[in-house]
């Protein structure tokens, strides 16, 4: 899979002296941002795969991470390349691709997974692919997961070599080869076994995960081990499931889209819906989730834009499946009924259409 007629690269300093090989997969804004973290820790064998121009630029000059936090650093990986088929099995790889590209990278996340012990990490929006592993139907996505139709995730990577991961990390693509930190640096790593449904952890489980956790720490990343990673995806999409359709439908950043009374009402109902989806499945978020969700979404002259929007501004597919149209499966399997869900859903179907449309 050669991009603009580039080779792959290969750092031949950092070879045989790393003793743990690491790759991110889908180093653009987020990925990027971990790459730069990832590539101060010592006896890590850092790999990228990246595409076009992207590619090209960290192939000639490194990738550039700014952030103000931690310092500014040029990540120079032992390889950087758009074809995983060219890398060794790792240890641990990073997904870091947006859930519309997941499903069409299934194979090649599974081509680097080929150790007992390695693990891919998911940083995902929604509702995972994972989702229905370990949880009785009652709970269960039925029929085709939205992210995961033909079950290629699912069949070549498979859920035992997952951890869920649920970000608060704001960065972006500045240019070709150049990622900035925005702000926050929050993780949350779970296993799809581990929740108020699902099973206990086995010893080997818990160890594996402990080690991630403590790895991504080493990075410098604020990171904690989950016993509920579906409780934290619920939490998270109060925040997706308002910000990313208004943010897409209005084009109004988050400050803008709460100084309107009207809009707050469609972003309460919107909530509200949320939690009787989550609450319909075992998961409560708490009497007062509703009303401290929309307090923490009063203007305060940021103008932050959700990631949806930002999508939509660059003509990029949007995350309707895995925010949107998995969360209404949900709830139509336990009878919960959501009409403004169903009608933001809708339009955002639309809008998702026409830009892939466009795209072609």
């Amino acid at each position: 899979m050669a991009t603009d007629g580039v080779t792959d690269i290969v750092n031949d300093a950092a070879t045989s002296r790393r003793s743990m090989r690491v790759c991110i997969y889908g180093a653009g804004a987020v990925g990027g941002y971990l790459a730069g973290r990832f590539s101060t820790v010592p006896d890590i064998e850092l790999s990228l795969i990246a595409r076009g121009a992207h590619l090209a630029a960290i192939r000639e000059q490194g990738l550039q991470v700014r952030d103000k936090e931690a310092g500014d650093v040029t990540v120079r990986p032992f390889a950087a390349t758009d074809d995983p088929l060219t890398l060794p099995p790792q240890d641990l790889v990073i997904v870091t691709l947006k859930s519309t590209a997941l499903a069409s990278a299934a194979e090649g996340i599974a081509s680097l997974l080929g150790g007992i012990d390695s693990v891919a990490v998911f940083v995902t929006n929604g509702i995972p692919w994972w989702w229905n592993h370990g949880l009785p139907s009652a709970n269960q996505v039925q029929g085709s997961h939205p992210v995961d139709p033909d079950g290629a995730l699912w069949r070549y990577v498979t859920p035992d070599k997952a951890i869920g991961c649920v970000a608060l990390s704001s960065n972006r693509v500045e240019s070709p080869g150049l990622v900035l930190h925005a702000a926050f640096n929050q993780w949350k790593l779970g296993m799809p076994t581990a929740g108020r449904a699902g099973a206990a952890l086995s010893q080997a489980a818990a160890s594996q995960l402990h080690g991630v956790v403590t790895l991504w720490q080493s990075a410098g990343l604020n990171v904690e081990a989950s016993n509920d990673l579906r409780g934290e995806i619920w939490r998270k999409l109060l925040v997706n499931i308002p910000n990313h359709s208004l943010g897409s439908l209005t084009r109004l950043s988050t400050d803008e889209i709460y100084r309107d009374p009207g809009r707050v009402a469609l972003a309460r109902t919107l909530l509200e819906e949320v939690v009787a989806i989550a609450a319909a499945h075992g998961w409560d978020l708490g009497a007062d989730a509703v009303d401290r969700t929309l307090r923490h979404f009063q203007p305060n002259g940021k103008g932050a834009r959700p990631s949806m929007l930002q999508d939509v501004e660059a003509g990029r597919p949007l995350e309707v499946a895995a925010v949107f149209d998995a969360v209404r499966a949900l709830a139509r399997h336990q009878g919960v009924r959501t009409p403004s869900l169903d009608v933001v859903t809708t339009l955002l179907g639309g809008l998702n259409e026409g830009i892939v449309s466009r795209a072609r």
